[in-house]
């Protein structure tokens, strides 16, 4: 009977050691992946932020130029009421406001 005794406390021992082992290595392969999922969505939203900083950039550099360029406004015996609008392709009528492109 002490042989049964001393089989049955070596399966309980490997047992026990085999559970230890795949609890260890399931709590170590959590703690990656959860490592690694914020690292991904701090990526990503350090992305999209400088992303959107580089959009509005742009787009106050845009909005600069634009206001660069001078504008008038059309009167009756101008020269330019005789030609189209290059982008419309509409006749200019008198009192339209029109941006002066310069040449180069």
């Amino acid at each position: 009977m002490d042989a049964g005794d001393g089989s049955t406390d070596a399966l309980r021992s490997f047992s026990k050691t085999s559970v230890l082992f795949v609890s260890i290595s399931f709590i170590i392969l959590m703690v990656i992946s959860l490592a690694w999922l914020v690292f991904y969505y701090v990526q990503r939203f350090r992305y999209a932020h400088a992303k959107d900083r580089l959009q509005r950039r742009l787009f106050n550099a845009a909005r600069k130029a634009l206001m660069r360029i001078p504008t008038r406004c059309l009167k009756v015996g101008d020269p330019e009421l005789d030609v189209d609008c290059a982008v419309c392709i509409d006749p200019y009528q008198a009192g339209d406001v029109v941006r002066t492109l310069p040449c180069r």
